[in-house]
């Protein structure tokens, strides 16, 4: 307990020392979402839209709050501590990297969550009628809790991998850009999985993403239900499990084969 709370003492620190890239970071998350918000929000307000205006504003406010408690962007870095060498540091503790990237995950999302928060109670306070939270029953929130913590797990596992994959390759973080830019996408930012033709909607069902940001929401606003909430939330933990099982065997083979640069 005690090396966890000078972990977290120091990952508060560090964050707020760099709250100028954090506010980049927020920016960056919230861009896509508020602009597909306004797409499709003119659109349901013109009738040509299967969600109601209510409905995709509670969406995309639901987005930009879930997204920033489930994005996990530690792999980059982790990538890049493996490439110059720095990851030497923590392999004399193991147990060390995995608190530290926890901690420092933590901290982050709390100092991004606030502004977010903060404009969601504004949004709630003045324009009450504008959300729908028709759906938002007690075993609704119970399973959207759920599905948002296996969600999490979901990105962090996924993320660190492509970090891991600079054991063997230089351009891990090339990849990783190129992951960002296809979860816009695949994971219901850009068009809400509610929205999308049913050939998209298998297509895209049949990728991670769906199980990092988009099944939760679908969730708590009562999109998917009963037995096919269940599944959904099912399918996120086959996944979770997969991404852990592949971050471990990963972790450990690249370990194996690891040469510190410059020796």
């Amino acid at each position: 307990m005690p090396r966890i709370a000078s972990l977290f003492s120091f990952s508060w620190s560090l964050t707020l020392q760099y709250r100028a890239d954090l506010l980049v970071w927020l920016t960056a998350m919230t861009a896509t979402p508020l602009l597909s918000l306004a797409i499709w929000h003119a659109t349901a307000r013109g009738g040509l839209s299967l969600l109601s205006p209510e409905s995709i504003l509670t969406y995309y406010l639901l987005v930009m709050l879930v997204r920033v408690v489930t994005a996990s962007w530690r792999g980059y870095e982790l990538a890049q501590e493996i490439l110059n060498g720095s990851i030497i540091d923590y392999l004399i503790r193991p147990p060390l990297i995995w608190l530290t990237i926890l901690t420092s995950s933590l901290t982050t999302k709390i100092l991004q969550l606030l502004p977010l928060v903060v404009a969601a109670v504004i949004v709630l306070t003045a324009w009450p009628a504008a959300l729908d939270f028709s759906s938002f029953t007690a075993p609704a929130i119970a399973m959207f809790i759920v599905s948002l913590l296996i969600a999490y797990v979901v990105s962090a596992a996924f993320d660190l991998s492509m970090g891991l994959a600079a054991f063997w390759i230089e351009e891990a973080q090339e990849l990783m850009a190129y992951r960002f830019l296809l979860s816009q996408f695949a994971s219901g930012v850009v068009i809400p999985f509610a929205l999308m033709p049913s050939w998209l909607h298998a297509t895209l069902s049949w990728l991670p993403f769906r199980y990092t940001l988009s099944a939760p929401i679908e969730i708590l606003m009562g999109q998917v239900t009963g037995v096919a909430a269940w599944q959904l939330i099912g399918l996120q933990g086959v996944w979770a499990l997969l991404f852990i099982v592949i971050l471990r065997i990963m972790y450990v083979t690249g370990l194996k084969r690891y040469a510190v640069p410059g020796q």
